[in-house]
């Protein structure tokens, strides 16, 4: 018998443990190998569903696992037992029940209370399983018997109402009995929900009219969001006008929870705040976001509160009329950190504390804005799921996190909502822009580019067509709605008369005009244009499908028209700036090699006139580094990347920041907060350099979907003595790691899983490449 293990036995893209009620009739089952080992099996990921017959309502499986690692082998022993579950697959599965509601209130356009239902019946006989299916428009927590349902936060999680609602499937076995029962959505008081204990005027419920056919009730493939950790407050804070704040040591995303004890209707303020301006909270960025939480003391003792149904970002929380003593008020507030569990998936650390503080900039961000939707930031009077950032930062996202439950869930809602709009998405799904530019039917480059980039993110990081198939019409209809230019000659590029948001928040813009970049508004949309033209003619090949919309054809056209428009014959770019070039380079638009060469000598004397300060805006920034890599100016992206001046990337961390900014100047030199009207300390579009922080400083570079070839070839430089990363593949966990060892050299090693070829670069470029298969190896190369 051998001694390799299956663990890690998974169905589809479901973490263990998230698979009860599952939308799947036949899903594929994955598993990882765990022991010392030679696989010769020829698959162990996305394997097809082992019976012939589907899975069906309610239908449950215990599933195990064994393989034989190659055809003469032993098998090897069966895995742990892992359970699926269908959920409710029909809508018939649905009949019988139907929506209800409070009665309505005349005071629609203020917050209004939460409402509160509960129904009392009774169960005769043994109890052998239960199951609650639930959803609400809105959000909810239910109860059983004073006894609360699962452990999700903000459920059902928000998607397109119209199109999809999420339900939740809960196994409630164990919290119901013999007898008497009570269920309710709890937002009260403890007892409520406890079989006889009614009080008060209890007001019937309407009936509403069932949901519409148009809507589908889907268990959904995201992670539930939930409360994942929490932290206490590193130390406490008098400010120059005599508030008392607490300060978490890290901006975050969730909310309060206080012990207090106190006279009855007394009453607490929360105020939060992601940075202190002059050494008070800076509540400014928030526009008309209060962030205030108030709290009504019973007068019972010590009382425990905590916001149910809000969040906010913040490393400050102001407090407001605290009773009594604060000499212990360290330890009776807490922050309790919330976002979609989605499981860590990558790591990155070297020898440079400031660049591992990036890096932990940059994950913070990530978890802090999957909060049921990939959004823009968690604490102003926005928090919307804005499609450019996350076009821009998806190939980050899938490294640091398994994010395709949560950004499949969201394209499908995005491409219905695209469909009612003529093929163009909105700018932010849901769409709940109602007036201005952005609410209106109008093409952005890049932020409409997102129907085509995050589902070629998630194809890269799982090799998994389905999500190519499932929104090939949403890229093909986004593709065919961009108006293009009526002359001749840039016929194939788009319509120049439109306005677009070019490289938005590029440094040199006025804080009040974001979209006034240094680069031409237009080259930016073509070079994204062309860019999403090549990635469309991979997918139809990875597809099968004949290329109907004749991308390959278009992508040679506009390139012809795109260099004929803004490219010199030496080199030189009509927009002569660090995006136009960094593109230029990262997309393939320059034809000709010394054309490349010129491009990038002319991106790094750029980047050295500019003090190696960053120029670029949500365009530009996730290419520049990577662009000057490639045109062999390594030294140059290094003193870019370990730049402390402003703007850079590691100027906030100066700063103190603990999360990636939306500005590069969110905070001034002296304190102040910049100007602008938008302005948050919480947004991960810069952040996307994490990626070029693993492919190059610690030199782990993926070169096909799922891993399945990688490449180790570290930039060593900028000071920098090692480095690590390290991935959980579909084939298992991969790391890299090097230093610079005595003579000269430096030692790499590295861990590759089961169906993963690394090639290892010993020499200079390709002179020397070995490739390996799975196991552990070492090897040394000179600098």
């Amino acid at each position: 018998m051998t001694s390799v293990k299956v663990v890690d036995v998974r169905f589809e893209h479901y973490r263990p443990g998230n698979t009860l009620g599952i939308d799947e009739t036949k899903p594929r089952i994955s598993w990882r190998f765990e022991g010392t080992y030679k696989v010769k099996s020829s698959q162990a990921y996305l394997v097809p569903w082992p019976s012939d017959e589907p899975l069906t309502s309610r239908q449950r499986y215990a599933v195990l696992v064994r393989a034989y690692l190659s055809k003469e082998s032993e098998p090897t022993p069966w895995s742990e037992v892992e359970d699926v579950e269908a959920g409710l697959l029909n809508r018939q599965d649905w009949s019988g029940t139907g929506l209800i509601s409070a009665p309505w209130s005349d005071e629609q356009n203020k917050p209004l209370p939460e409402d509160l239902f509960r129904k009392q019946f009774s169960i005769n006989g043994g109890i052998q399983s239960a199951r609650l299916y639930i959803t609400s428009h809105g959000v909810y927590e239910a109860e059983i018997n004073g006894v609360r349902v699962g452990d999700h936060f903000l459920a059902p999680g928000w998607t397109v109402y119209e199109h999809r609602l999420r339900y939740q499937t809960f196994d409630v076995t164990e919290l119901l009995s013999d007898g008497e029962n009570c269920i309710g959505t709890r937002v009260a008081e403890e007892g409520w929900s406890t079989a006889g204990s009614v009080s008060g005027d209890w007001q019937k419920v309407q009936n509403l009219p069932p949901l519409s056919e148009d809507t589908t009730l889907v268990a959904g493939s995201a992670e539930p969001t939930r409360r994942i950790e929490t932290t206490k407050p590193v130390s406490k804070i008098d400010t120059p006008s005599g508030k008392l704040v607490l300060d978490f040591g890290q901006n975050l995303v969730g909310y309060l929870r206080i012990r207090v004890s106190g006279s009855r209707g007394h009453k607490i303020t929360l105020y939060h705040a992601e940075v202190l301006e002059h050494g008070e909270v800076g509540t400014r960025p928030l526009r008309h976001c209060e962030a205030k939480d108030t709290y009504t003391l019973r007068g019972e003792g010590e009382e425990l509160y905590e916001p149910r149904f809000t969040f906010h970002g913040f490393r400050y929380a102001q407090i407001d009329n605290w009773p009594g003593s604060l000499d212990d008020i360290l330890e009776k507030v807490e922050a309790v950190v919330c976002h979609t569990d989605m499981e860590e998936t990558g790591d990155f650390h070297c020898s440079n504390d400031m660049l591992n503080q990036l890096w932990s900039n940059v994950r913070w961000s990530a978890k802090g804005n999957f909060l049921s939707i990939p959004t823009d930031c968690p604490q102003r009077d926005e928090r919307l799921g804005w499609t450019g950032d996350i076009a821009l930062f998806a190939l980050t996202a899938t490294f640091l996190y398994g994010c395709h439950g949560i950004l499949n869930d969201w394209l499908k809602g995005l491409y219905f909502e695209q469909k009612k709009r003529n093929g163009i998405p909105p700018m932010v799904s849901p769409n709940t822009i109602v007036d201005g530019l952005f609410a209106q039917v109008h093409p952005f480059a890049i932020w409409h580019d997102v129907t085509v980039l995050a589902p070629w993110a998630l194809w890269e990081e799982h090799g998994d067509a389905e999500i190519l198939d499932q929104q090939y019409d949403s890229m093909v209809a986004w593709l065919k709605s961009v108006p293009m230019n009526e002359e001749a000659d840039k016929d194939h590029l788009w319509d120049s008369s439109l306005f677009q948001l070019a490289d938005w928040l590029d440094p040199s813009a006025p804080p009040d005009a974001p979209q006034k970049s240094a680069t031409d508004m237009m080259l930016v949309a073509n070079a994204f244009l062309i860019h999403s033209y090549d990635i469309m003619v991979r997918i139809a090949e990875i597809l099968g499908n004949d290329d109907s919309p004749g991308c390959k054809t278009k992508a040679a056209i506009a390139r012809e028209q795109y260099a004929k428009q803004y490219i010199s014959e030496n080199g030189r770019l009509t927009s002569d700036s660090q995006t136009a070039y960094a593109l230029a380079i990262c997309f393939n638009l320059l034809a000709e090699p010394s054309q490349l060469k010129l491009a990038g000598d002319r991106l790094a004397e750029i980047v050295q006139d500019n003090e190696y300060r960053v120029g670029t805006g949500f365009a530009g920034t996730p290419f520049v580094c990577e662009a000057l890599v490639q045109t062999n100016h390594m030294d140059v992206a290094y003193g870019m990347l370990l730049n402390k001046k402003c703007p850079s990337w590691l100027y906030p961390v100066t700063m103190g920041a603990t999360t990636i900014w939306e500005r590069w100047d969110s905070m001034m030199p002296d304190g102040s907060i910049n100007p602008g009207d938008m302005t948050s300390f919480n947004h991960y579009a810069y952040g996307a350099v994490a990626k070029f922080m693993v492919e190059r400083v610690a030199g782990l570079r993926q070169l096909t979907p799922a891993w399945t070839r990688c490449r180790v070839d570290p930039c060593v430089g900028g000071g920098i003595t090692s480095a690590r990363a390290s991935h959980l593949t579909p084939h298992g966990k991969i790391s890299v790691s090097w230093k610079v060892i005595e003579g000269g050299e430096v030692q790499i090693d590295m861990t590759v899983p089961p169906f993963t070829e690394m090639e290892v670069v010993l020499g200079n470029g390709d002179s020397d490449v070995q490739v390996v298969g799975h196991g552990e190896w070492s090897f040394k190369r000179r600098i």
